[in-house]
């Protein structure tokens, strides 16, 4: 009867071992993941794939973009940016899809060649529709 007692199983063990597995998966995991996460939700990606369709300019308009968008293209896009209306020789326009209604009160569209509708990735409702000066 002594030696059972002596060599009695722990019952802790059963659900502290897995559970301390499954934390340091998920600490892993999380830290590991994380700056993909941060990369893949910021404005980044979008403004990349802007400065790919627009190529070197030195100034674009803007119709309709909102200030985290106007932020991230000065910021990340290195983009001059300027009010649609403005008289400049910008060769670039970025209109916000949902602004696109509104752009023929504020500029003369023919003027412009349509070049891309570009996605952000993390946000298919919000498009960047991208035109080119005609010469």
């Amino acid at each position: 009867m002594a030696g059972s007692l002596a060599h009695r199983a722990a019952l802790w063990k059963s659900l502290a071992l897995p559970a301390s597995g499954t934390v340091l998966f998920w600490l892993l995991m999380t830290t590991l993941g994380l700056p993909l996460m941060n990369y893949t939700r910021s404005y980044v990606p979008l403004t990349q794939q802007v400065k790919t369709v627009l190529g070197p300019v030195a100034c674009v308009h803007e119709h309709g973009l909102t200030r985290a968008q106007i932020s991230a293209f000065q910021y990340h896009g290195k983009i001059a940016l300027q009010s649609v209306g403005a008289e400049s020789p910008c060769e670039g326009l970025l209109v916000n899809a949902q602004a696109q209604g509104t752009l023929a009160q504020q500029a003369s569209i023919i003027q412009w060649r349509w070049q891309a509708a570009v996605r952000r990735p993390t946000d298919a409702a919000e498009v960047i529709l991208v035109y080119r000066r005609l010469p």
